[in-house]
């Protein structure tokens, strides 16, 4: 990924992207597009006084709703 991410760690929600992204098609699927705007949603969805949500979980609630085989976190090691 080289200078893509300035010498920081991508979090899963980039992993996810880039895992997901279709360079035969230029972008992504249209289920991959909703669950990004899913995961989107949920980690701005922070109400006051509620601490954020992790990447990590919400990436995890969102890819066990849409998928029957959750392995995507398994396989990038988280």
């Amino acid at each position: 990924m080289g200078d893509k991410y300035n010498d920081q760690e991508p979090d899963v929600l980039n992993l996810f992207k880039e895992c997901h992204y279709s360079k035969k098609k230029k972008g992504y699927t249209i289920d991959v597009q909703y669950a990004i705007a899913q995961m989107e949603q949920r980690l701005s969805a922070t109400t006051e006084g509620e601490e954020p949500n992790s990447v990590t979980q919400v990436v995890a609630d969102v890819h066990s709703t849409n998928t029957k085989k959750n392995q995507f976190l398994h396989n990038v090691g988280f």
